[in-house]
């Protein structure tokens, strides 16, 4: 299983030479195996991965697990290229109480006159999966669907979203495949009540992805923000048990001489904990 963080910025990408070494793109990660593709948010690094995958001429289905709808994290959906390949399988999944709630809430920001083309206008094959939480809290169980004339009804692999707890809402995922876990958790603020249902979710998994937006001396003046800090990445990286945990969602601003300095600050307290780039790759 391939692991691949195609953009690890936050609320805005950022450019120019203090941005080059961690880069600039937003949220995007895809997770590859065998030929299975999992792709969470579709930030501005979805462009690049779009390229990738036309490059080698990728043709099986796609399922973009979003997750909320702030611009950050699906401006980057119709830049990806894919959208407007015939005959591509585009599975989109969100948080959505009503059907094409998903659809809806995508249209509404990347239509005309704020997009050139919206929705309606895609070539591929798109399929709108509307995710509605628990009501209890309990985490959700994805069902997926295999488009793929002729292939296997069962994809053997599954998702399960949590709400977390973000403006305007947002779920986090754990996906379990090929007997590896990757748990997705950005724009998630982690009051104490909370942490005990994010410990549960992220329980030993063999990698967490972890929104690390501030660090705790600036939390105070962003609280309610609906992120979370570096130093809560690293106890929860321990509290689960977590084979590797990752800190993404940099700030927009912070510079390659300050992300290097909160990395070797994390690597120094765990070996299993690290901030990351564009363009990192982890093997499972």
């Amino acid at each position: 299983m391939t692991v691949t963080f195609w953009g690890t910025r936050g609320s805005g990408a950022a450019a120019g030479r203090d941005y080059v070494e961690f880069g600039g793109d937003t949220s995007c990660v895809s997770v590859e195996w065998g030929s299975q593709l999992a792709v969470f948010d579709a930030g501005t690094g979805i462009g690049r991965l779009g390229e990738a995958l036309a490059g080698r001429g990728f043709s099986g289905e796609l399922h973009l697990f979003l997750s909320h709808f702030h611009l950050d994290h699906i401006c980057g959906l119709p830049l990806s290229g894919l959208v407007f390949c015939p005959g591509a399988r585009l599975h989109i999944y969100g948080m959505g109480a009503d059907p094409g709630a998903v659809q809806s809430c995508i249209s509404q920001v990347l239509s005309p006159p704020y997009w050139p083309v919206g929705p309606d206008g895609y070539k591929a094959n798109v399929i709108w999966h509307d995710l509605k939480p628990d009501e209890t809290g309990k985490p959700l169980l994805v069902r997926l669907e295999n488009k793929v004339p002729g292939s296997f009804p069962d994809l053997g692999w599954q998702v399960q979203a949590l709400g977390g707890n973000h403006p305007d809402g947002g779920l986090i995922y754990r996906l379990e495949a090929a007997g590896r876990s990757v748990v997705y958790g950005l724009d998630c603020e982690l009051p104490e009540d909370f942490w005990p249902v994010y410990e549960d979710f992220a329980k030993s998994a063999d990698l967490l992805i972890f929104d690390a937006a501030y660090t705790q001396e600036e939390y105070p003046s962003v609280k309610g923000f609906g992120h979370a800090t570096w130093q809560q990445g690293v106890r929860m990286a321990e509290s689960t048990g977590a084979a590797r945990t990752v800190l993404i969602h940099h700030r927009w601003e912070r510079t390659d001489g300050e992300l290097e300095a909160l990395d070797r600050t994390v690597r120094s307290r765990s070996s299993k904990v690290c901030f990351g780039r564009d363009g990192m790759k982890i093997l499972l």
